[in-house]
């Protein structure tokens, strides 16, 4: 019987239960790393053709119809759709919501080992010597201007007027971690960025302070991820300014601060009602704030990263930074 349909989903041996969660980690997978790898064609926008998706070996114990119910209907652990279905000109496309960060194809060579370039990176390089030449302000793929971003970054090579070039709406993610930032970097990031959805500043220094962050997340309203781990100089009143403009804030990152008041945790956390992840490792409590503190997390399900919390149902592992 050749019909998908007809196809036993999974085995005999699974439940239904099995079957699904498989189905979802396999999509999981495609969709945001191994898209190119498999072969599908990817769009700008990081759509695939649902009718290509279905075909891969990886899902041939699943019919058309359980991937359509899977991708409309899943749902993460940050309580948000895993995928998004988009029809266009009669055809049906789908991509992850987020993560997206495709593995290149593999170029078929007798010795994988090899050290030679590919030419992806040496195309790559040869942009990045000559970022001057280039406007990449309606650069669709996000993913290889982080590259970019990211070898620059870790050649110390990364400074003001090759930002001018990489700092586009694209850009959904970035991160600053660990580099010298100025005032005018700033603003070109909230003015060229304004989709930022995910930020880092862990390690940037005296820069990041309570003035600077009221800056920029007035102008940057759509961060969800925001790690300001290391950066000394914020107090209470960065927590307010989260409140105030991006209360959808779903993690944050104040690990290495010791500014933090418990007062000002608890009523950060009664204040945020999307939040997933608090790293708060420095935290120091009073037994009556941690008894605070342990009711509400537990009651919004919220991870919870502090020194002085050692139940596991909080967080007994040491602090794996954003």
């Amino acid at each position: 019987m050749s019909d998908r349909s007809a196809r036993p989903t999974g085995g005999n041996h699974l439940s239904k239960e099995e079957v699904a969660l498989r189905l979802s980690k396999r999509l999981c997978y495609i969709l945001r790393y191994g898209a190119v790898k498999s072969g599908l064609h990817v769009n700008e926008h990081g759509f695939v053709p649902v009718e290509e998706l279905i075909k891969l070996p990886m899902l041939k114990w699943h019919s058309k119809e359980e991937i359509l119910q899977e991708l409309s209907t899943s749902i993460s652990t940050r309580n948000v759709n895993r995928f998004e279905l988009l029809e266009q000109n009669g055809e049906i496309l789908a991509r992850a919501v987020y993560a997206r960060n495709f593995e290149k194809a593999p170029v078929s060579t007798e010795n994988q080992e090899s050290q030679i370039d590919s030419l992806y990176d040496v195309c790559l390089q040869k942009i990045m010597d000559n970022l001057n030449d280039y406007d990449l302000s309606d650069f669709q793929d996000e993913h290889t201007i982080r590259i970019m971003i990211y070898r620059l970054k870790s050649q110390k090579k990364l400074n003001m007027k090759g930002l001018k070039v990489l700092l586009v709406p694209t850009l959904e993610h970035l991160d600053f971690e660990g580099l010298y930032l100025t005032e005018n970097i700033f603003k070109l990031m909230w003015n060229n960025c304004p989709n930022l959805k995910e930020l880092s500043l862990k390690n940037c220094g005296y820069i990041v302070t309570d003035t600077i962050l009221i800056q920029i997340l007035k102008k940057l309203p759509k961060i969800e991820i925001l790690n300001v781990a290391f950066c000394n100089h914020l107090t209470d009143k960065t927590l307010e300014t989260i409140v105030k403009y991006i209360p959808q804030i779903k993690e944050l990152n104040l690990n290495k601060i010791n500014n933090f008041s418990e007062e000002a945790i608890i009523k950060f956390l009664s204040s945020t009602h999307k939040l997933k992840r608090l790293d708060v490792y420095n935290l120091r409590t009073t037994e009556q704030g941690r008894v605070k503190i342990l009711q509400y997390i537990r009651s919004h399900g919220i991870k919870f990263i502090c020194r002085e919390f050692e139940n596991e149902d909080v967080a007994p592992e040491m602090p794996a930074y954003l």
